[in-house]
């Protein structure tokens, strides 16, 4: 007989209980009590005591030990999106008119003047007139997810640089998630799979169904038929 034993209160399982992907088990109870939460990073239920952070979003230990935060560095994180862009036919971005900031989800609501929004991972404020753009991505994702996030929105500024500014929101977020969604397939670790699965199961009109319609025209014409494709929306 296979005894499940809760994770959190170590009692043998004896009624309702959860299991994540991972085949920890805890009870519905500590759920229910907010004792027990799922790692928003990789899904595997955990304490919420000593792993949630200060926006509510909760981070296992694991997943904490490959966060990106303020103050470690992301260099090489950026090469290596860099390198994939490049590939891609994106080597034209001008990284000396970009800068890059890891923010809380508070100062990420602070610099968009709107409300705090953990699912806001990201996002580039735009100056016509230098030209500079200025590049956010949310504190303490795993760096793979930290990854993923850069890659949308350095396509945001490579659409700004080259002028394609009117284009169609589900082109344009379509687009910038392919980014995403390519760069999580060329990483071989299993929370990669986690990043694709969301954003191929996000309902979202825009960044779910614009994604997938992009990914669609991606399978059938490639990076250059895209870019092919935006040019109309070049002022």
């Amino acid at each position: 007989i296979n005894i499940m034993k809760c994770i959190y209160c170590n009692k043998t399982i004896d009624g309702r209980y959860l299991e994540d992907r991972y085949g920890n088990v805890c009870c519905v109870s500590h759920i229910d009590n907010h004792e027990v939460g799922v790692c928003g990073e990789c899904l595997k239920l955990v304490p919420l005591q000593g792993n949630s952070l200060s926006d509510g979003r909760v981070i296992c230990p694991d997943c904490m030990k490959i966060a990106v935060t303020p103050s470690r560095p992301y260099d090489w994180i950026e090469k290596q999106v860099l390198a994939r862009l490049h590939n891609w036919g994106f080597g034209n971005l001008d990284m000396s008119r970009i800068t890059i900031w890891t923010a809380t989800s508070k100062e990420m609501a602070m610099y968009r003047k709107n409300d705090i929004n953990v699912f806001n991972e990201g996002f580039c404020r735009l100056f016509p007139d230098t030209m500079k753009v200025d590049l956010f991505v949310e504190s303490h994702l795993t760096k793979i997810h930290f990854a993923g996030v850069l890659a949308h929105e350095l396509l945001h500024a490579w659409n700004f640089q080259n002028l394609i500014i009117n284009i169609p929101d589900e082109w344009s977020e379509g687009m910038c998630n392919l980014s995403s969604f390519l760069t999580y397939k060329s990483i071989g670790f299993p929370l990669a799979r986690i990043y694709e699965e969301n954003m191929m199961n996000d309902p979202d009109p825009i960044y779910g169904d614009g994604f997938r319609m992009v990914l669609d025209y991606y399978n059938r014409n490639g990076w250059d038929g895209i870019r092919k494709h935006i040019q109309q929306f070049k002022i």
